[in-house]
């Protein structure tokens, strides 16, 4: 079992993840390719944009040891998540894969409170 120390650690791991996806989330290429989309992907697209940030800061709010424990045993899909939404970003090529790999992470983040 993880001390609490080290749950504090990944916890903060977790958020920074979470904060440096938000700036690539927000950035001019990202932001760019968005606007070259459909008006209902761009919705979307900011209504995700807008979870993933609550949920973060619910996160950020919600500091309790146990939410890393939770955090700690969806480890390997939170990472996955963090992974498979940096690489359609870094593709911007399908439109439809971003949704879906912003979707299924936040999906998992919410897991959390559950």
């Amino acid at each position: 079992m993880a001390t609490i120390n080290q749950t504090k650690v990944t916890r903060d791991k977790y958020l920074q993840d979470i904060e440096e996806l938000e700036l690539l989330l927000g950035s001019p290429e990202v932001i760019g390719y968005v606007q070259d989309q459909s008006p209902e992907y761009m919705r979307k697209f900011f209504d995700l944009k807008s979870e993933l940030a609550i949920t973060r800061s619910k996160l950020r709010r919600a500091i309790l040891d146990q939410i890393a424990f939770k955090l700690e045993s969806l480890e390997n899909q939170f990472k996955d998540g963090i992974e498979n939404v940096n690489s359609k970003l870094n593709e911007l090529s399908n439109s439809n894969e971003i949704l879906a790999a912003i979707d299924s992470l936040v999906g998992v983040l919410a897991r959390v409170f559950v």
